[in-house]
């Protein structure tokens, strides 16, 4: 907060010199926090080679038939879109794949994320895990693989820092692979948006450093809800402008194919295939967020009732009644008889 300025909705200063107490005192729809240099970025100094901010939990007990516990998560900046390609090598004369971030696609100050966590009434096991990513809705439900279950792993993808429960490469949208080869003169095989929660060294932007992942110690868990602390009754943006596009800039130099990158881009923008990461809105307060009071429908049943004279009987059949979009994911059978 030390390294923002807050604006109103005009582009007007508002105060140059912001605390988070001072954000209740201009709750303005419209209203947006800007950073006052670009080293803010980078957020808080690594402790001992670990990420230490605090993490907001906020709980929801409201539902008759489950109670969710949600951590939320900020940071002072969302990183550039992330990109794997398959790219000709000239030097071996072979295709190779790297994932590289791509300035200034998806950029922008201000990134509030955030896992939630459904747990029985009598919180003695854990139902499911929403790990939640970009937009709203389109996140994964995870169900826990073990009764012992206790709390879940959370990996922050990089620069999105979409949440994830296991390292992997996740392709989020595919450019046109028949039109990408031709587009590139056969420098670029295929290209993918994606998230990157894997140790694989992705390529920085215009520059030859590469990442490792940097695990997180929280040196609090702040307990939140709808009227505590005051910061939550901002109406405003956590970062600036508020709406805006990101232009498309040379990416990284790879193998000489950063021109025919450009190139695929600028088709794949002309075609709207890119647009979701062009046209980026910084993010509001958590209380404003649809899934403040609660998560969407979760696909997953949990059922601990075996057996009977008619099979199993799930413990929330009027959650699954009331979703009306549920979908079982996984059935066990367990028996102690022959099934034929």
């Amino acid at each position: 907060m030390q390294n923002s300025r807050l604006f109103n909705g005009k582009g007007e200063l508002i105060a140059e010199s912001i605390t988070l107490d001072d954000l209740a005192k201009h709750p303005e729809e419209g209203n947006y926090l800007q950073l006052k240099d670009s080293s803010a970025r980078l957020g808080m100094p690594l402790q001992n080679g670990k990420c230490v901010p605090p993490i907001y939990v906020k709980a929801n007990c409201e539902h008759d038939a489950y109670d969710e516990l949600i951590y939320m998560f900020f940071f002072g900046f969302s990183g550039y879109q992330m990109f794997r390609g398959s790219i000709f090598r000239i030097k071996t004369l072979s295709y190779v794949k790297r994932n590289f971030e791509w300035r200034d696609f998806g950029g922008h100050e201000g990134d509030w994320e955030h896992i939630t966590v459904r747990i029985s009434k009598n919180h003695q096991s854990v139902l499911g895990v929403y790990y939640a990513r970009h937009e709203y809705g389109k996140g994964n439900w995870s169900a826990p693989g073990s009764p012992d279950y206790n709390y879940p792993n959370v990996y922050l993808a990089l620069n999105s820092h979409a949440s994830y429960g296991q390292e992997a490469i996740i392709t989020t949208k595919s450019i046109e692979e028949a039109a990408v080869p031709s587009l590139t003169a056969g420098m670029v095989r295929w290209l993918k948006t994606v998230d990157v929660t894997a140790n694989e060294s992705p390529v920085m932007y215009a520059s030859t450093n590469r990442t490792a992942p940097v695990p997180w110690e929280p040196s609090a868990y702040v307990l939140v809800d709808d009227n505590t602390p005051s910061w939550l009754t901002y109406k405003g943006h956590w970062g600036g402008p508020p709406k805006y596009k990101t232009p498309i800039l040379k990416p990284p130099s790879l193998y000489g194919a950063e021109y025919s990158l450009l190139a695929a881009a600028g088709v794949a923008s002309l075609t709207d295939v890119l647009n979701e990461h062009i046209e980026v809105e910084t993010p509001t307060t958590p209380s404003a967020q649809r899934w403040w009071k609660g998560e969407q429908s979760m696909p997953v049943i949990h059922s601990e009732t075996n057996g009977g004279p008619h099979g199993t009987e799930f413990d929330d059949i009027d959650v699954l009644i009331a979703d009306q979009d549920a979908r079982v994911q996984t059935i066990s059978i367990r028996t102690s008889k022959r099934l034929d």
